[in-house]
């Protein structure tokens, strides 16, 4: 879905975490086959997460959020997105994508006796910088590098955010 919706920014995750992965052998994804660096399995019986943003994320970035159990969508375990003001049903096999990092969300509670478990996957946005930066730390980097990588350090940081918004997908680019 990620690949199908946001091609771009698919691949610059993709790019990332094989990169990551070149760099060091010995690390293991998570999920077999996936550009998401970090997985969080809640194992529920009945997860309420509270209105949240996940500001360590990629600020333009996406996460998928999978919904699980034995439990009436119709009575419980909508999605909640605050910031423009809506919820979904979130039927159980489901799963959904959203820029955690800037969206506050949350989740309902479900009936009592049924059961509800989340699979989230993401990636830190420090995980982007170590391997921008040539898969050392920013404190390392910062020691290490010259005034004049600094100033290009700078300039780039500033056309990031253009950079990011560019990945996202318009229907334009879609089609």
């Amino acid at each position: 879905m990620f690949k199908l919706y946001a091609p771009c920014l698919h691949g610059f995750y993709s790019n990332t975490i094989n990169g990551l992965h070149n760099s060091n052998n010995s690390l293991v994804p998570p999920i077999a086959g996936s550009v998401f660096a970090a997985c969080m399995i809640n194992f529920g019986p009945q997860p309420v997460t509270t209105l949240h943003h996940n500001i360590g994320n990629l600020p333009w970035g996406w996460c998928t959020v999978t919904a699980l159990g034995d439990f009436d969508y119709k009575f419980g375990g909508h999605i909640i997105s605050w910031d423009i003001n809506c919820y979904a049903k979130f039927p159980s096999g489901l799963t959904t994508t959203l820029p955690s990092a800037i969206l506050h969300h949350s989740n309902t509670l479900i009936v009592l006796h049924k059961t509800q478990y989340s699979v989230a996957q993401y990636s830190a946005r420090s995980l982007f910088y170590w391997v921008d930066s040539g898969f050392q730390s920013k404190e390392s980097w910062n020691e290490n590098a010259t005034p004049e990588d600094h100033r290009q350090h700078a300039k780039e940081q500033r056309k990031q955010w253009a950079r990011g918004i560019f990945m996202l997908s318009t229907l334009d680019k879609l089609l």
